[in-house]
């Protein structure tokens, strides 16, 4: 509140300059645009950089140093047009001088120190001391736009053209020589020095020694493969290091105690991991998970983020990684058939169905309604090789459109949320299919994200789905599934290729039968949730083999956890 208070008056006198700024500009007055811009540049100089504390708040509300530039640029222009001592090539000329020196300015602005060209360090629930900054928002670059200024000014009371152009030539030179002259100088537009930066985060996750860190390196679509695990790291103790590389994932932890960076460079990786790194955990394949795996003294684990016998799911990369966790004797047996080791591969159960056990205990009571889940799966990484992975661009439509005609049915629509980043039309498709749903209204509904489909699954009295983790789910949950089948193919050999379609009736391409479908049972196939998921059938903790998995494989005793027979499991396959 001190901070706030002390930063008001600044704040509302800046504003009173932008606006005195506008108006006279497209008043032509440029004698109080002048007075203005010689207020604007005062605050900037003296009053503004003691609030540093608030230049991200101002930025976004929309009045950060980037627009406070382009609008001065941009008045400068009109008031030049408007005070009428200039012919209409002067001002395209001039335009065109503050377009180069503008883009000169951004180049020297990234050079010294933009967080995203820069590869900026990030950080989430982590005390990191950073240095004293002496970052003073616009000072050099505002000044710069000063030259253009003073030659409008002197070409409005006497200069003429030659000394509006003679101030923008000036601007522009000055910015393109600003690197190069002494940093000394300038010093106070600089961020703090990036090894000032790496110094004080290194510190930092020192001072924290994790010896557990999970390592995602992935698009944005991908950000769900963090979220599937969330919960389980959340409870853990202590908590592992979240090592993201690309700064959309840290969005993903808002809610969560995790301490969690972001290091897009390897090298500042390598200057920033502690020595404490005992196991680092992979939840998404990408080629980035080399720049740890490389790092000597660390237990490299795959632990995936989901459970599904799909033709891609058992990836031979993960050869890779020391070990491979598994959620039951079926993943262990697709890793086999990839080139896995057996002795990479260790059970561990599924811990998200910690979820799904309290979404299903939480079920509220059906009221007459039947509800019903669709939740179709992405196309994949390669949908060229496995071009009917997904039901959702040539059988979803038809699917959300069966359902919607049935009475006293509610629709729940669970698109994945990477469906479209391989193949658009697919993220047409989804698109289309979810505007569709929300037409329709209560009580259809749409959902996205891996907690949401676990809650929906447990709501559901049917699930419509793809050969995918949904399945599995549905399976253990004990719900009745209907499994897609896009690529038509006879059902003996759909259920042969896939045995975690065992427990589902299967749908053809044109979705003939859908409805009776709805209408039948849950085939009971024993011993087939266990398989896909060990312990899926106890009631002991699911996340307990886990847990002793991560405190083994970090080097510390497991104590006395308790757990599944994942030692069992692990003597062959069931």
């Amino acid at each position: 509140m001190r901070l706030l208070r002390s930063a008001l008056v600044p704040m509302v006198a800046l504003a009173a300059c932008w606006l005195v700024l506008g108006a006279s500009a497209v008043a032509g007055a440029v004698t109080v645009f002048a007075v203005a811009a010689a207020a604007g540049y005062a605050l900037e100089f003296t009053v503004w950089p003691a609030q540093q504390a608030l230049d991200g708040t101002v930025s976004r509300l929309g009045g950060g140093s980037g627009l406070r530039l382009l609008s001065l640029d941009a008045l400068l222009l009109v008031v030049a047009a408007r005070a009428g001592r200039f012919p209409v090539w002067t001002l395209a000329v001039l335009a065109a001088l503050l377009a180069v020196g503008g883009l000169l300015r951004r180049r020297y602005l990234l050079a010294a120190g933009n967080e995203f060209d820069r590869g900026q360090l990030r950080w989430r629930n982590l005390d990191v001391a950073l240095p004293a900054q002496r970052t003073a928002g616009v000072r050099a670059p505002i000044l710069v736009d000063g030259f253009a200024v003073a030659g409008v000014l002197a070409g409005r009371w006497g200069a003429g053209t030659a000394g509006a152009l003679a101030g923008a030539v000036v601007m522009v030179l000055l910015v393109a020589l600003l690197p190069r002259l002494r940093p000394a100088w300038f010093g106070y537009l600089h961020a703090p020095a990036a090894d000032q930066t790496r110094a004080a985060l290194a510190a930092a996750l020192a001072r924290l020694a994790p010896r557990t860190v999970v390592h995602v390196a992935a698009p944005a679509a991908a950000t769900y493969t963090l979220g599937t695990w969330l919960p389980t790291l959340d409870e853990l103790t202590p908590r592992p290091l979240v090592l993201v590389r690309e700064p959309v994932h840290l969005a993903t932890l808002a809610g969560t105690g995790l301490p969690a960076v972001c290091i897009p460079l390897s090298a500042d990786i390598e200057a920033c991991l502690p020595a404490s790194v005992r196991l680092a955990l992979y939840p998404v394949h990408a080629a980035r998970n080399n720049h740890i795996i490389r790092l000597m003294g660390i237990r490299d684990v795959f632990i995936g983020h989901g459970v599904a016998d799909a033709d891609s799911d058992a990836n031979p990369v993960a050869r890779a990684f020391d070990e491979v966790w598994v959620a039951g004797t079926h993943s262990r047996q697709q890793y086999r058939r990839a080139g896995v080791r057996d002795d990479q591969l260790r059970i561990v159960g599924r811990p998200q169905l910690s979820q799904l056990r309290a979404a299903l205990a939480s079920r509220p009571a059906s009221a007459g309604v039947r509800t019903v889940l669709y939740a179709p799966t992405w196309e994949g990484g390669l949908p060229a090789r496995h071009p009917h992975r997904s039901s959702l661009p040539t059988m979803g439509a038809r699917i959300v459109e069966l359902i919607a005609a049935l009475p006293h049915t509610r629709l729940i629509f669970a698109p994945h949320p990477a469906t479209g980043s391989s193949r658009r039309s697919a993220g047409r498709a989804a698109a289309a299919l979810r505007a569709q749903v929300q037409r329709l209204g209560a009580p259809h509904q749409v959902v996205r994200g891996p907690a949401a489909v676990l809650e929906a699954i447990a709501a559901a009295d049917v699930v419509i789905t793809d050969v995918c983790t949904v399945l599995t789910d549905a399976v253990v949950a004990g719900r009745p599934c209907v499994v897609t089948d896009p690529a038509g193919l006879p059902v003996e050999e759909f259920r042969a290729r896939y045995p975690s379609a065992a427990a589902a009736r299967v749908l053809p391409p044109d979705c003939a039968g859908l409805t009776a479908l709805l209408d039948e049972p849950a085939i009971a196939v024993p011993g087939l949730a266990d398989h896909l998921v060990a312990g899926a059938g106890a009631q002991a903790d699911p996340a307990a083999a886990f847990r002793a998995a991560l405190a083994a494989a970090a080097g510390a005793p497991a104590g006395a956890e308790a757990g599944i027979a994942v030692d069992a499991e692990q003597g062959g396959d069931a």
